[in-house]
């Protein structure tokens, strides 16, 4: 295998071979089918200037079982590459406010649910919890804790789908569920079961374009899984009566 530059970092998981080269290029190839499935990407738009003014650096290179990159600079930010989108996607900062003050900051799946540490979970172990001065600012006020949590449980959905890891993606929308019903956060809820729920009929579902799966998992399995959190929340009970009509409904 004959690259333009140099290989500098080599990772293997599964099928997947990852190679970062000496001028900051990625490839990732699934060895099983012989085919290349990131070509040539430069890792510059996410080598920034650390606290002295240098180039940034590559701390820790993960490949995950799913295929999906993941690199941490020297900034303490890990981002993984979308190629969906076609660029770098922010997965983790260890110097993220909104993380450090969540009421679930420490908050990881159990290891026994994952049988091994998903790679959000590697990435955040090590996570910096100095920012004492702003988590009390922000505990200060009840509106403000609200929108950090909030604003970190998205986060951590969006990072578990950008790193494909279905695990831990349940296991953060289940968390996030159960804050919303304590909250009472009804609107929001209303968006989760929808998108879980998804259409009735089968013009809706092409018209839509409704996915019923996500990273392998049933949207309406979920669901199930979701309503019962609902229900222990007396203000919720509409809402519950509504949803669970609605999937016995289409499970018929």
């Amino acid at each position: 295998m004959a690259l333009p530059s140099a290989v500098s970092i080599l990772r293997c998981n599964n099928q997947y071979l990852m190679v970062v080269t000496a001028n900051a290029s990625l490839y990732i190839w699934d060895m099983r089918k012989l085919g290349v499935i990131i070509k040539d990407v430069t890792l510059m738009p996410i080598m920034g200037k650390g606290k002295n003014g240098n180039q940034a650096t590559i701390t820790r290179c993960i490949l995950t079982e799913k295929g999906a990159p993941v690199i941490t600079v020297s900034t303490g930010r890990s981002y993984t590459y979308n190629l969906s989108m076609g660029c770098w996607i922010l997965v983790n900062s260890q110097t993220d406010i909104l993380h450090q003050c969540s009421d679930y900051q420490t908050c990881f799946p159990p290891q026994d649910a994952l049988q091994s540490t998903g790679p959000l979970s590697k990435l955040q172990s090590q996570t910096n919890k100095s920012a004492s001065r702003a988590k009390a600012m922000f505990t200060s006020s009840h509106s403000m804790q609200l929108a950090s949590t909030l604003s970190h449980l998205e986060n951590q959905l969006t990072a578990s789908l950008s790193l494909q890891s279905g695990k831990e993606y349940r296991f953060w929308l289940l968390t996030y569920a159960r804050y919303l019903v304590q909250e009472g956060q009804e609107s929001r809820l209303r968006e989760i079961c929808d998108d879980m729920l998804g259409p009735f009929y089968k013009a809706d579902l092409e018209e839509e374009q409704w996915q019923a799966h996500v990273l392998g998992l049933q949207k309406r399995d979920l669901l199930q899984e979701i309503l019962p959190i609902i229900g222990t929340n007396l203000k919720l009970q509409r809402l519950y009566t509504e949803y669970q009509e609605q999937l016995e409904m289409v499970n018929r």
